[in-house]
């Protein structure tokens, strides 16, 4: 995507709409991570234009987070507008000043590194966060961090775990995901990225032990770190994700083989 020379109007426009949809996904972005994402995903060398002009454009609106002196980026109704033609959910696109304290903070650092790490690396054909998996269903219901869809037809929920769970609701987790993947082919698989290795290895500890069968075959566990290296840990050892990603294909395609009327709810 990077471009020598004056750009066309046309190629100039795509360039706003391609900053736009990738705040959208997110609701809000900091401006190191709007950095990242234009000179890493988008292949531009000095992104400080792009982002200034979106602002200048009224495409963008910004505020400063007071609690962590950052400045926040999230759309306007003009930005919301450019890409609503291509976006389903841009109807639903609200920002809340208010959910951003420390918690949702960190979790949601981790989703969008997650984001453009896994973006770097992988033709991910849709990735739909968790608000947008929440339009239309009940206040309470339980839904992933984010639904990757890949370019194989896998659909693959996103966990990012940023605090610590209880035995309990560890158990839970699994079930329902043993629910929403065997039962319902809603999901293919799971992606669970932890903070760093320590706390990662903690839950591959408590996760697979409780049921050793499922997790193996269905959790693919991995960091940034590991991302970074296009690595992960699946089915009791190192992978590279995108093994992973086709040992778990043939998995499904085992599960169709079965039962033809899998994933079709």
């Amino acid at each position: 995507m990077a471009q020598k020379g004056r750009l066309k109007k046309v190629d100039q426009e795509y360039r706003f709409v391609i900053l736009c949809k990738f705040i959208y996904t997110f609701k809000y972005v900091t401006r190191k991570e709007l950095d990242r994402f234009v000179s890493v995903i988008m292949g531009i060398k000095y992104p400080q234009w792009l982002i200034e002009y979106s602002v200048t454009r009224s495409l963008v609106k910004t505020y400063l987070d007071t609690t962590f002196r950052t400045k926040i980026y999230y759309l306007s109704d003009s930005g919301v507008g450019i890409i609503g033609g291509t976006e389903r959910l841009a109807d639903y696109y609200r920002f809340d000043k208010d959910r951003t304290g420390l918690p949702t903070y960190v979790h949601h650092k981790l989703l969008v590194e997650t984001y453009i790490l896994l973006k770097k690396q992988f033709n991910i054909k849709e990735w739909v966060s968790e608000w947008g998996m929440r339009v239309g269903r009940r206040r309470f219901e339980k839904v992933p961090d984010g639904l990757l869809k890949f370019d194989n037809d896998l659909k693959i929920a996103l966990e990012a775990e940023t605090s610590y769970k209880r035995l309990p609701v560890w158990k839970w987790f699994i079930k329902r995901y043993q629910y929403d993947i065997l039962k319902r082919g809603r999901y293919h698989g799971v992606l669970l990225v932890a903070t760093q290795r320590a706390a990662l290895k903690s839950i591959i500890l408590r996760v697979v032990e409780m049921n050793p069968e499922f997790c193996n075959s269905s959790f693919i566990f991995t960091d940034p770190a590991m991302i970074e290296t296009g690595e992960c840990f699946y089915n009791n050892g190192v992978k590279y994700i995108q093994d992973a990603l086709n040992l778990l294909k043939e998995e499904v395609d085992k599960r169709k083989d079965a039962n033809p009327a899998y994933g079709k709810y």
